[in-house]
């Protein structure tokens, strides 16, 4: 079962980052591309699904669940790509500074995990107060080399949150 959860957990992750694709082809007003690429999605899904249920169990209908998430992720991402008139240097900057900075949280979480053997809140609570600073410590260490500007967008709407212009 905690395979099919990790399975998942990276299926969520991607949809996450495909999910922004849909408000993008609504404001140029072409929300047909959305709705192309979930037919898509529903097409891998209902194609995969019984096979590989029937090979892995609850692992195989999880792996299904994520290659038709896949599958719309890199569709749509070329499709915003066109859309929008983005280079693809840009596009890859804006999505792979949170992408990075989550697997090396993950990874740093799943390495504390292998040390540390007790269970339970406690252990449960540290784990995402250390995966919210490693996020944002990695984040910042991003943004000072790549210039990402994600500290002047905190900055920004913590000023617009008390009103300032």
């Amino acid at each position: 079962m905690v395979p099919a959860m990790q399975v998942l957990a990276l299926a969520g992750l991607m949809r996450s980052i495909q999910a922004t694709t849909g408000p993008v082809f609504q404001a140029v007003g072409r929300p047909n591309i959305d709705t192309k690429w979930q037919v898509v999605r529903l097409i891998v899904l209902a194609t995969t699904i019984y096979p590989l249920t029937l090979l892995w169990g609850m692992l195989g209908a999880s792996i299904a669940v994520f290659a038709s998430i896949f599958v719309t992720f890199l569709g749509c991402s070329v499709m915003v790509i066109k859309v929008t008139g983005c280079d693809i240097r840009s596009y890859n900057k804006v999505v792979a500074c949170p992408l990075v900075a989550g697997l090396f949280m993950v990874a740093v979480i799943f390495v504390l995990k292998g040390v540390v053997d007790t269970v339970g809140l406690l252990v449960f609570v540290l784990f995402v107060l250390l995966g919210f600073f490693v996020y944002v410590g990695f984040t910042y260490i991003l943004d000072k080399f790549l210039h990402y500007g994600v500290w002047l967008l905190i900055k920004r709407s913590f000023d617009s949150f008390r009103g300032v212009q």
